[in-house]
C-alpha cells in the first residue's frame, strides 16, 4: 500500500500508513521509509527525527548500510536547518524522552 501511495504521488497518505505501522512495529527499514516520504512532503523536521529513529534501529539490528541511513539524516538535517526547522532528535537516540 505504501509503495503504491508513493507511486502515484499520494505521499501524505504513504506518510499515514508508515505512521500507524511504525507505532505498532517500528523497524528501521519502516522508519527509513518514513523519513524519505516526509522529505517528500517539505516536512524537514519530521524526516530528520524519523531517520535517527530508523539509524538507532539500524544499529540494534546490526544492519549493514547505516551510512546509508547516515546520509540520509545529513541530508535532512541540512534541509531542516536551511528551511528553518529543527528537531530535538541526535542520530543514535530514539527520540524517547
Amino acid at each position: 500500500l505504501v509503495y503504491c501511495c508513493e507511486v502515484s504521488g499520494r505521499y501524505a497518505e504513504a506518510r499515514e500508513v508508515l505512521a500507524r505501522l511504525v507505532a505498532v512495529a517500528p523497524s528501521s527499514a519502516r522508519f527509513q521509509r518514513l523519513g524519505g516520504v516526509e522529505l517528500h512532503l517539505g516536512e524537514w523536521p519530521a524526516a530528520k527525527q524519523s531517520y535517527a529513529r530508523a539509524l538507532a534501529l539500524a544499529i540494534r539490528e546490526r544492519r549493514s548500510d547505516t551510512a546509508a541511513i547516515l546520509r540520509q539524516y545529513k541530508k535532512a538535517d541540512a534541509a531542516a536547518a536551511v528551511r528553518g526547522g529543527t528537531a530535538a532528535v541526535r542520530p543514535g537516540s530514539t527520540g524517547a524522552p
